[in-house]
């Protein structure tokens, strides 16, 4: 293996070349790389950095990537943390998902009123709306900051927390009346408990 990354400010620095089989340039690259310490790690890097040249066109393609800066959220360490984190941040995508869903079907009920429902049946449906709209929008932001955290300094406990937020935030984004319901509520008690 020819990546290396080391810590560079408030993340990381990686260099060497890459080899890329695919259509088209591509918009990002996944890198598994080794750490000063041999720990090997998923590193994410956004194809528009300066630091990456294409040095060879065609079938595969070569970059370089000198000096590349890859900050410390795109860093994943493959070690036990690996799947909790990766399972947290797949919980955030899909409740930003139904966040952004139900902000468009509140915005709809409030411009043309799509629904059969009139007076306090109306009222309800854009009050559930507006509530849950609160409630995903609340625990998105607090899955986000706990697994920032849990990726920067992965101790048991800060990935314990970031792992309970995203399970409480993935039942907030379930459906009312959702089978899964009773299997996620057994994962947050077993989280807590462990």
């Amino acid at each position: 293996m020819s990546q290396r990354y080391v810590v560079d400010g408030n993340g990381f620095k990686v260099g060497g070349a890459i080899e890329v089989v695919g259509l088209g340039e591509p918009a990002w690259f996944a890198l598994l790389a080794l750490s000063e310490a041999e720990v090997l790690s998923l590193l994410l890097v956004q194809r528009d950095s300066c630091e990456i040249h294409l040095v060879h066109s065609g079938e595969p393609a070569l970059y370089s990537l000198e000096g590349v800066h890859v900050p410390a959220d795109s860093v994943l360490a493959l070690n036990s943390n690996a799947l909790p984190l990766s399972q947290s941040l797949g919980s955030i995508l899909h409740a930003s998902a139904i966040l952004g869903e139900k902000r468009r079907r509140l915005a709809a009920e409030l411009r043309h009123g799509d629904s059969p429902l009139t007076g306090r049946l109306r009222d309800e449906r854009i009050g559930r709306f507006q509530f849950d709209i609160e409630i995903l929008a609340a625990l998105i932001d607090q899955a986000a900051t706990a697994l920032d955290l849990a990726q920067v300094n992965a101790t048991p406990t800060d990935v314990s927390e970031a792992s309970r937020i995203a399970t409480a935030l993935e039942i907030a984004a379930l459906p009312d009346g959702a089978r899964e319901a009773t299997r996620l509520l057994a994962q947050l008690g077993q989280i807590l408990t462990n």
